[in-house]
């Protein structure tokens, strides 16, 4: 599956799509559910749909347009704070969180240079592991 659109499209970026079974969040059956609501041919955009008789594509405004109000409605605070780059900070800052290496999380976001590192949120508790893992380490040197 291709996942990602490359701004110069000189390249096609190619990245294993898996099923996370018993889970809300599983791309393949998300994906699988849009397919179901397409109005689009096989040579037609692939997220397009069909409202109220008319077809309509999905872009990027839309879906944060969209997932903006759907933020509203949840209660979220600030929605309009979330941009197309939420889903790229978010992403890479939840790889790292699980202990994906960096040198993958650069090539999944397709990142050319170490820039990625700018994206990361790390948690307060990953930060208290580092102090502490450094701490330990200053101890062990001192005997």
């Amino acid at each position: 599956m291709h996942t990602k659109t490359l701004q110069f499209g000189n390249r096609i970026l190619h990245l294993p799509v898996l099923r996370v079974h018993d889970s809300v969040l599983c791309p393949v059956t998300a994906y699988t559910h849009a397919l179901t609501f397409s109005s689009g041919s096989d040579s037609g955009p692939l997220f397009s749909f069909s409202l109220l008789g008319h077809s309509h594509v999905l872009t990027k405004d839309l879906f944060i347009k969209t997932f903006r109000a759907l933020a509203q409605q949840a209660g979220v605070s600030s929605p309009s704070s979330f941009t197309g780059h939420s889903f790229r900070r978010g992403g890479a800052s939840f790889a790292f969180q699980v202990g994906i290496p960096g040198e993958y999380i650069q090539i999944a976001g397709d990142w050319a240079s170490d820039c990625y590192k700018s994206y990361l949120d790390v948690s307060m508790e990953a930060k208290l592991n580092f102090a502490n893992i450094f701490s330990s380490y200053l101890r062990s040197s001192q005997s």
